[in-house]
């Protein structure tokens, strides 16, 4: 019943509503696994998200595969990334839903419950803290004057951003494969993601309320001081993840309804190759970013959203024979 509730021909309109129903398939993945999984709980309740969003994505990846039809049927012209736009804003929303609604959890449930919810989030974020990572909001370490290029590229902070992008490039083509495969099985990817971000949040409050701060005050400026952190890094390195599981969707709907080696079925492969490509690259960006001073990483960073705009925005939208997509 709960996986019928979203429609994807208009959910892209209404963003709020995929946010509030992965809120709602949170929770219930949360009490469902911990009533019934307690032990494994931290791993079981992203399956159950997965399994709950599994159909809306479905019907989504095949609207999609349809517009790559459609298109190439009425020679559209339009920007590849701009078509598939929507795609990723909803992606947006039930990856921010879950990201607050889990941050909640880890914040307000009792000490005993959510330290097993959060058991395997908690020991990832132990180990990432192990590397060493860019220094974003350590304001007193922020030197303008006598920037030497050759300190940002140490062998030290090379061979990091090296192990970075490649465990990041491995989640990726994770991301890819299980959407290949399953369709939807990079949403696996992003709820655990989403997860070990809250992890990560409740980790920030709790340094607030450390020093005398109440609760509700700490989680409200916690939230976001916590987000920003891993902004510059974490938005190119998410981004590559959509656009893994959007490349890996579109092939594995192509592949089931396109002819092999059929025109639409070598577009459908190019057009999810692209999609993989610029993936690779999201992660890249995202890898340099997370080992470099802030001044670096803040151009990088810039950098990437003038890409992305380049992306989405450059280009006619021409239609010789106009269709509805």
């Amino acid at each position: 019943m709960l996986e019928s509730i979203l429609n994807p021909r208009k959910a892209a309109n209404n963003l709020l509503e995929i946010f509030l129903v992965s809120s709602l398939f949170t929770t219930v993945s949360i009490l469902v696994s911990y009533l019934i999984f307690p032990d494994c709980s931290s791993i079981v309740f992203c399956f159950f998200v997965t399994l709950l969003f599994a159909p809306f994505f479905q019907r989504l990846f095949a609207h999609e595969e349809t517009k790559e039809e459609l298109a190439i049927k009425h020679r559209i012209h339009e920007n590849l990334f701009r078509r598939h736009e929507q795609v990723i804003k909803i992606y947006s929303a039930f990856f921010l839903g879950m990201i607050i609604t889990l941050s909640v959890y880890a914040v307000f449930l009792p000490d005993n419950i959510k330290h097993v919810i959060f058991r395997r989030q908690y020991e990832e974020i132990e180990r990432i803290s192990q590397l060493v990572s860019g220094r974003f909001f350590e304001f007193e370490n922020i030197k303008i004057e006598g920037l030497d290029i050759q300190k940002q590229f140490t062998a030290e902070r090379i061979e990091i951003a090296k192990m970075i992008f490649k465990n990041n490039s491995m989640v990726l083509f994770l991301s890819f494969l299980l959407s290949l495969i399953f369709g939807t099985g990079a949403l696996l990817i992003f709820s655990w993601n989403a997860s070990v971000i809250a992890a990560y949040v409740s980790g920030y409050v709790f340094a607030l309320t450390r020093r005398g701060m109440d609760i509700l005050t700490a989680y409200a400026l916690g939230l976001p001081s916590a987000l920003l952190a891993i902004t510059l890094h974490g938005i190119p390195e998410i981004l590559g993840y959509f656009f893994a599981g959007l490349a890996g969707g579109i092939l594995s709907v192509g592949l089931i309804k396109e002819r092999f080696g059929s025109k639409e079925m070598l577009i459908v492969v190019a057009d999810s190759l692209l999609f993989l490509g610029v993936g690779f690259f999201s992660i890249f960006v995202g890898a340099f970013i997370e080992t470099s001073e802030i001044i670096y990483g803040s151009i990088a960073f810039l950098a990437y959203i003038l890409f992305l705009i380049l992306l989405f925005h450059k280009g006619e939208f021409e239609v010789e024979n106009k269709v509805e997509l």
